[in-house]
């Protein structure tokens, strides 16, 4: 089981944009714990492709998809950060605010990596408004901090 306080030490280098760090806490939890968070998996995976780190996204992605392999929601998830599933079978299938803004938080990271900063603002603003118990709701709130909210039409 992964401790919280080695969790959050691995959510704040992904905060930092220290990428590389993330991955390598997140590989060393994997290899002490024998488990992992979904939030860990993801952040590994976003990890990866903000660095190029392509070996780590074929090694780590089918391994994040069999520890999600119960939970469904989390799987989609991960499908789609790794991009097997669209945005609009992540958004039908979010039943609740959470669900929303990890789905909105999530494709605002896709948009970030892919370089489309003002649909990741978009994004982000659409998983922060949600106010969800969550951590993506952290995040999305960091990454609007850090990239400036998106202005009104």
């Amino acid at each position: 089981m992964v401790d919280e306080a080695s969790e959050r030490a691995c959510i704040e280098s992904f905060k930092r944009n220290d990428y590389m760090a993330c991955i390598g806490q997140v590989l060393s939890l994997l290899a002490q714990t024998k488990s992992s968070t979904h939030t860990l998996m993801q952040i590994v995976l976003i990890s990866s492709q903000r660095v190029g780190y392509v070996a780590g996204i074929e090694q780590f992605g089918p391994l994040a998809l069999d520890i999600a392999s119960g939970d469904a929601w989390h799987r989609l998830l991960l499908e789609f950060s790794l991009g097997i599933r669209a945005l609009p079978d992540v958004l039908n299938a979010a039943d609740s605010d959470r669900r929303r803004c990890q789905a909105h938080y999530y494709s605002g990271a896709r948009f970030a990596t892919e370089g489309r900063a003002s649909y990741a603002r978009e994004q982000f603003s659409l998983a922060a408004a949600l106010n969800a118990p969550c951590v993506e709701h952290e995040l999305a709130e960091h990454e609007l901090a850090a990239r400036g909210r998106p202005k009104a039409i």
